[in-house]
């Protein structure tokens, strides 16, 4: 459309656009009802069953004037025809949220387990371009929960994938405090504020 040499199935050449958001220069737009919930999505995957695999969408958060809505990614980790699940979603105010659909920050990430869960949780992890079989060096976070806030605690680990020996961590190192309990470290480590502080 709009070529006479399309270089895949569907080329669409509309020339030079630059008003984003503007209905006049969309390529593709997917409308849909007004109501609260109503969803606009695009759908990827086995073009059989009732179910596709994974969808691209918008889910409509308010009727007021022109309306708007966040964006949300779903996918489903089985091959039966089962529907896919939300996964991660991009809201209105730019939130983006991993395994939430209210994200109240940023980024939020959520693990699909509850506080008292005593198990070491993987939340997220920075590795090195080695392939995971080849050990790449690791930096993860992980979170264990138990019945006592006080006995919940998040944890900072690098290492090698697969191997039980730890790398290191290091705060600060060209300059500056570290506080732990204050917000005005004293030295190159403060714990504690006020007349007990250590430094």
């Amino acid at each position: 459309i709009g070529t006479t040499g399309p270089g895949s199935k569907l080329e669409i050449n509309t020339g030079n656009l630059a008003t984003l958001g503007a209905r006049s220069d969309l390529i593709l737009q997917l409308s849909g009802g007004g109501t609260l919930g109503n969803l606009q999505q695009l759908g990827l995957g086995y073009s059989s069953g009732t179910y596709t695999s994974s969808v691209i969408g918008n889910i409509q958060t308010s009727t007021a004037g022109f309306t708007k809505g966040d964006i949300f990614f779903a996918t489903r980790d089985v091959t039966t025809d089962t529907a896919p699940t939300e996964k991660v979603r991009i809201t209105t105010a730019g939130n983006v949220g991993i395994g939430t659909t209210e994200p109240n920050a940023q980024l939020v990430v959520q693990y699909p387990y509850a506080r008292t869960d005593t198990s070491a949780r993987y939340t997220f992890t920075l590795k090195s371009n080695e392939a995971l079989a080849s050990n790449p060096f690791v930096s993860q976070f992980y979170m264990v929960g138990a019945a006592a806030l006080a006995n919940r605690y998040m944890a900072i680990q690098t290492a090698s994938a697969g191997d039980s020996n730890g790398g290191n961590i290091v705060l600060q190192p060209s300059a500056g405090n570290v506080g732990i309990g204050t917000t005005g470290p004293g030295g190159l480590l403060t714990v504690g504020s006020g007349t007990n502080a250590l430094t």
